[in-house]
């Protein structure tokens, strides 16, 4: 090993190539370094939990922490430097590194970092048990911690658990245990507890990692319990650490099923041992921990070793075995038990498995990261349409699925009044409402222009006809009654097909002049449910809930006026970003059910593409344009009062059996969700019949189809794959909402978590509660001090 006192800081400096300061860093401590992420003036490594160098202003070398907050650099005045603990030789390279430029380096509770040594006889054979009869602490924690009432001394011996009494720290002083700093021993030597492979956990230490860490005697031949399992078990459970094994042990044993764990989570599972445990049981199932790292390990494993694996995420929002205990009872963890062994969950296509997280920062990558969507079924429309949206998307580069529905929603809105649809019992029009979700500049507006346009060059050629037909009037209205030669005519009406941001009233005169309907276009669609409230309290939303179900509207004017729709039709067509989503989600609205009407598309796309040199041929846009201009034409009678007497669409025989038997598929899958997710389904069942109008009203624009008055069996099957479609979309949509409505139970589980630095979760803080006061409330949690608190976000404010 190179020594420390015989390089100066000069020479340090000197060494000005990446590669040069690596091959000195790996000297002066004797460790290997695996550079990732390299460039000519940037390198991090596989050992480092994300710690990288790089070359600042003046050539200068410079190291920073897995948050890419904090620097290291020549002459720096002391910093906290937070970093995980993922390579002892690494953070003590890293020791080495700050001592020499003066630095100081700081653990997440502040306290200064010292060189740790793991698994030395020091900290190991001298440990001393003490016997259960004075280990009320002990006991009582697991009693809790497991759900049990009854724990003896020799059951949890039996186990190879014990208390402890004391165990000299490194410099010879004994650290005691107390009821709130207790020690417990675990160990698979029952005969002799000090020479098999164990462990030492404190539960009330801080910082945790020493609770799990200093006291290894061979942490990678450790597993707890093995020695229980029968030669012949129904069930064997790998659980994700020692409570939860003792807990499953203790009240499902009986069942036939038993458990063991190793370690730690990421403990490494080899052919040989599963091989092993299939030979001594039925079946072997993973049961780690619900949340990001146990669902990663869960299905990594489940890939690798064709090993089965029980989700708790179905079924709860609990972390882990003990805490569904404690919140819910041992029977309702026995129903998910049941139906989780039932479900033989694995595996088998690695485009499953989640991606890795780097550094400490799991429930911040969790509450960003995306969930996938499935593809918009393109192939539900005519061919004709298929190959318009295919390439104007390509010329666009905007994502189909964006230009698909929004198609879908104009279509809906050139049939309007002029068509409803007849299935078993229920009749229904062609309205919907569709919110565009996507990224600044994904596409949304390219997308969305494209497919009003002709609904907005049929407007410009209303308003010519209307400016000309006013323009007589007027003429007309101007000249003497005696000296008219005719009689004054009707007042011009004024037809439109696409209105935006409009009152309640204005709307009113709208629909009462265009009974055949509108398309409410919304730029930004947040705007409208926010404005909701902006006249009268809930009438505006209660508003747009009638017009979903088509029902007669009053309109109360000013003077003790009314304005009477009788059938209103509206289709609403808006585009959003994913971290405005929770708009539609807020307490109000989720109890009035606007949310559940709403059509989500998110696109899986989220980098902005480079332009296309594909050109869009002039053709391709009559084509569509035509299209659009069938439904638009499509006649109406009306009656003695002036409303349309819409075209009745009924169902063929075959369409039918086919609806039938498809919604009670649907409904089956209704009665397994919840609460939010039935109501939410129960619209959606409702958009079937529109769906299939729809698209039996394309496949006669398009001429594939010369039915306009029956829907036919195609129809039906691509209004399902839509339901399907757009059923997905509205669980990613509620999953953003909540990731960006984040509750006290995630903040409790981000300050619990000892992989998250204390910048990382102040910033975290901040980020969600938008104020520095709020923050300050949580130092103690924190534990550090309000004026540490200040000076992160300060640096904060200041980046």
């Amino acid at each position: 090993m190179t020594n420390l006192q015989k390089i100066d800081v000069q020479t340090l400096q000197e060494c000005i190539s990446i590669d040069d300061f690596i091959s000195l860093l790996q000297d002066l401590y004797s460790i290997q370094l695996t550079p990732i992420r390299k460039t000519e003036d940037t390198c991090g490594f596989k050992e480092s939990g994300g710690m990288t160098i790089y070359r600042g202003k003046n050539n200068i070398l410079k190291t920073k922490n897995f948050s890419g907050k904090l620097d290291i650099e020549d002459g720096a005045e002391p910093v906290t430097h937070v970093m995980s603990v993922y390579d002892k030789k690494f953070l003590d390279a890293c020791i080495l590194l700050g001592e020499y430029f003066d630095i100081k380096l700081y653990d997440e509770q502040g306290n200064p970092f010292k060189k740790i040594e793991f698994g030395k006889k020091e900290y190991t054979d001298q440990t001393i048990i003490k016997e259960w009869t004075f280990a009320h602490a002990e006991m009582n924690y697991l009693k809790k911690k497991i759900g049990a009432n009854d724990l003896t001394d020799k059951y949890l011996i039996s186990k190879g658990i014990h208390p402890l009494e004391s165990r000299p720290t490194k410099k010879g002083t004994k650290f005691t245990y107390n009821p709130s700093n207790i020690g417990i021993l675990i160990t698979d030597n029952l005969e002799d507890p000090l020479n098999g492979n164990y462990k030492v956990k404190q539960p009330y230490s801080l910082p945790k990692y020493k609770s799990l860490n200093l006291g290894f005697k061979d942490g990678s031949k450790y597993i707890f319990n093995r020695s229980s399992l029968d030669v012949d078990n129904d069930i064997v459970l790998i659980c994700a650490g020692e409570t939860d094994t003792l807990a499953i042990d203790y009240h499902f044993s009986q069942k036939g099923i038993n458990a063991i764990c190793f370690n730690c989570e990421n403990s490494f599972l080899d052919d040989s041992l599963i091989q092993n445990l299939r030979h001594r049981s039925k079946c072997v199932y993973l049961l780690m921990d619900n949340d990001n790292t146990g669902i990663e390990y869960s299905r990594k494993r489940s890939y690798e070793h064709s090993i089965y694996y029980i989700d708790l995420s179905v079924h709860t929002d609990e972390k882990d075995v003990c805490k569904i205990i404690e919140k819910h009872g041992v029977s309702f963890l026995d129903e998910i038990l049941q139906k989780e062994i039932e479900a033989k969950r694995t595996i088998t296509d690695p485009d499953d498995i989640p991606p890795p997280l780097k550094g400490g920062m799991s429930l911040i990558h969790t509450a960003t990261q995306a969930t996938q969507v499935p593809e918009f079924p393109i192939d539900v429309f005519p061919t004709k349409l298929q190959n318009i949206i295919n390439e104007v998307s390509e010329g666009y580069q905007f994502p189909s699925e964006l230009l698909s529905c929004g198609i879908l929603t104009v279509a809906s809105a050139a049939i309007g009044n002029s068509l409803v649809t007849k299935v078993l019992n229920y009749i229904e029009p062609a309205t919907i409402y569709m919110a565009i979700v996507a990224s600044t500049g994904i596409g949304k507006t390219p997308a969305l222009d494209f497919a009003r346009k002709p609904l907005d060059d049929r407007d410009d050629q209303h308003e010519r006809e209307y400016m000309e037909a006013k323009k007589q009037y007027d003429e007309i209205l101007s000249t003497p009654r005696k000296e008219r030669e005719q009689q004054l005519p009707a007042l011009p009406i004024y037809h439109t097909h696409i209105t935006m941001d409009t009152t309640p009233e204005a709307l009113a005169d709208i629909l009462k002049q265009n009974p055949r309907g509108i398309l409410s276009f919304q730029d930004e669609l947040t705007t409208l449910v926010q404005n909701f409230n902006r006249y009268n309290k809930g009438s505006e939303e209660n508003m747009w809930l009638s017009f979903w179900n088509q029902s007669k509207t009053k309109f109360n004017r000013t003077g003790n006026k009314v304005t009477s729709i009788r059938r209103p039709f509206v289709s609403l067509l808006g585009g959003t970003q994913p971290v405005k989503v929770k708009e539609f989600f807020t307490k109000d609205r989720a109890l009035t059910g606007f949310a559940n009407r709403l059509l989500f598309c998110h696109t899986n796309r989220t980098k902005i593409p480079y332009p296309s040199t594909h050109i869009i041929p002039e053709h391709i846009k009559q084509e569509y344009a035509n299209i659009i201009n069938v439904l638009l034409d499509i006649k109406t009678d009306t009656d003695q009062y002036g409303y349309i007497q819409s075209g009745l669409m009924t169902f063929t025989e075959n369409s039918t059996d086919r609806y039938y038997t498809d919604i009670c598929t649907a409904i089956d899958l209704q009665n397994e969700y919840s609460e939010q997710m039935k109501g939410a389904t129960e619209k959606l069942k409702r958009y079937i019949p529109r769906f299939a109008l729809i698209l039996q009203a394309l496949e006669y624009a398009c001429g594939t189809s010369e039915q306009l008055a029956v829907v036919e069996e195609k129809a039906v099957q691509g209004a399902f794959d839509l339901f399907y479609y757009f059923l997905e979309n509205f669980k990613k949509a509620t999953k953003e909402a909540n990731q960006n409505n984040t509750d006290k139970l995630t903040i409790d589980l981000v300050l619990k978590d000892s992989s998250i630095s204390v910048d990382d979760k102040i910033m975290f803080l901040y980020h969600e509660l938008k104020s520095y006061k709020k923050v300050y409330d949580y130092n103690i949690q924190l534990g550090v001090s309000q004026r540490y608190i200040r000076k992160v976000l300060k640096n904060l404010k200041q980046k």
